[in-house]
């Protein structure tokens, strides 16, 4: 009994000086020596999140399709570069497969996916969230928006609800619907991780210049599908993937759906997408470059050639002509010049600054070029 009392003093004790220690921690002192309270710390409260994205999954998927593609293709010699490829046969076509996911936004059977997705297919096969598989044909599409629309004969379709995309912020909630490497209607969650981001895909020599960044687990596969928010809506269309190497998790990346939703409608009307050209072929300023040329400039980009007849060549731009800003803004790379280029409106007049040898002298000179229609070509 005593050894009990003992204890229980011992643990009064003990709680008063913690109480003590506490309530001093717990105060400051004033310039008088008074002992105040402190303002307590300010808590944020965690935004309350869902517990589950199985409604939002349940409702989505019937509006997502798997697309197959085959594409022939013939087969290229290292001989082709160096003696062209009428220096021997024609090579024999070989069949190659691929293929990607899209989500229906009309019920009529309007499907939307990534131009790389169908790029050279000669055969489309959507299959539905039900099972069902359907010939598909391409509407139209867009190289530079990497956007495409894939037709199917169907009707009374599920169709998904396009969302904001302005409205996404950092830290927002994502998930990525699609079928990766094959495995069909995969659901994956994640939050928003960046927005504006511009990437470009060397192998395709491809240009985004506004992508979103999620980390919801996108692979292989996934291309083409919906990234929708907590709502339900779609937000963005998963586009690329970008991974370190083998053992590292992939960063996923969307196109806006805001940025696509004229895209998307200007290729059900009219099957294309109108781009703007000037008709030039240009190099970046590198280093190297600019030391062995004996360049004025650390940026920018020399121009190859102009081609003949095209808006450069009638502007008088020539070759070497270093181009240095276009519309005021420090030209710094070449792909994201001639994008720049690609999205203005045909007709429209782009104003540059330049550099231009003439003897033993860079001289620097203005001169405008109103773009025209990309050709077919």
């Amino acid at each position: 009994m005593a050894v009990r009392t003992t204890g229980m003093i011992a643990v009064l004790a003990t709680a008063l000086i913690f109480g003590f220690i506490g309530g001093v921690l717990g105060h400051r002192w004033a310039d008088g020596g008074a002992l105040q309270a402190a303002p307590p710390a300010r808590v944020v409260p965690a935004a309350a999140g869902p517990s589950s994205f199985a409604a939002v999954a349940a409702a989505v998927i019937p509006t997502v399709v798997n697309i197959d593609t085959v594409s022939y293709q013939r087969a290229v010699s290292p001989f082709d570069s160096i003696f062209g490829r009428g220096f021997r046969e024609e090579a024999p076509l070989y069949r190659t497969t691929g293929g990607g996911s899209g989500f229906i936004v009309r019920q009529d059977g309007i499907i939307v996916t990534n131009h790389h997705v169908i790029d050279t297919a000669a055969q489309i096969t959507v299959t539905l969230a039900d099972g069902r598989q359907l010939p598909g044909r391409v509407l139209g599409s867009d190289r530079v928006a990497d956007l495409a629309i894939v037709k199917i004969d169907a009707a009374g379709l599920p169709v998904a609800a396009l969302g904001d995309s302005s409205r996404l912020h950092p830290g927002d909630w994502s998930i990525a619907i699609g079928n990766p490497f094959g495995f069909d209607h995969t659901v994956t969650a994640g939050v928003i991780s960046a927005l504006g981001r511009p990437i470009y895909v060397e192998r395709e020599n491809r240009r985004y210049p506004n992508l979103i960044q999620t980390d919801a687990m996108i692979n292989q596969g996934n291309s083409g599908g919906p990234l929708i928010n907590s709502a339900g809506e779609v937000v963005g269309i998963n586009t690329a993937i970008f991974a370190a190497g083998p053992a590292a998790a992939p960063i996923g990346f969307a196109i806006p759906i805001n940025d696509a939703k004229h895209v998307i409608q200007t290729l059900v009307t009219r099957g294309k997408v109108s781009r703007s050209w000037i008709g030039v072929s240009v190099v970046n300023v590198t280093p190297g470059i600019a030391q062995a040329y004996r360049l004025p400039v650390r940026q920018g980009v020399i121009v190859r050639r102009p081609v003949e007849g095209g808006p450069a060549w009638r502007a008088g731009l020539q070759p070497m002509d270093i181009i240095e800003t276009m519309n005021g803004k420090p030209v710094t790379d070449r792909g994201q010049f001639l994008y720049d280029i690609n999205v203005v409106p045909a007709g429209s007049q782009l104003h540059f600054e330049i550099r231009r040898l003439e003897g033993e002298r860079w001289q620097s000179r203005r001169i405008s070029i109103t773009t025209t229609e990309m050709p077919e070509s």
